[in-house]
């Protein structure tokens, strides 16, 4: 559409009603900003994952430095839920101990997820609540 208005081809139709081009335009700026919109909160949504991350790559690390051997392999978010996946030799600890180190590190009511080298899912619970 931009390709042949700016062609000229919007200025072919001189002859018809000017209120209809108007809402052509209109119509047009709505779709493009409805789009930007939408790209906008895609954009900060990313960053805010991204910034996430590292901070419960951080607290869970710290939470699995009592266990001897145990490691943090990695951290991502699927959806609104934020898996953390973790090689323990042993028994995880307690994980009412990472809900509380997440606290302030990402947004109350994340549901978290450990998944531990055996492909056990334990479900963590929300963050602040």
């Amino acid at each position: 559409m931009l390709v042949f208005g700016g062609l000229g081809y919007a200025k072919a139709d001189q002859g018809k009603e000017s209120g209809a081009v108007r809402r052509t335009y209109v119509a047009l700026g709505l779709l493009f900003a409805a789009v930007g919109v939408l790209l906008v909160a895609n954009t900060a949504a990313t960053v805010l994952v991204r910034l996430w991350t590292p901070r419960a790559t951080d607290s869970a690390t710290e939470w699995l430095a009592a266990s001897a051997g145990a490691s943090v392999v990695d951290v991502s978010a699927h959806s609104r839920t934020l898996y953390i996946q973790v090689r323990t030799p042993g028994d995880l600890p307690p994980v009412e101990t990472l809900l509380a180190d997440l606290e302030g590190q990402i947004p109350d009511g994340v549901p978290v997820v450990v998944v531990t080298s055996e492909g056990r899912q334990v479900q963590a619970g929300r963050v602040g609540g």
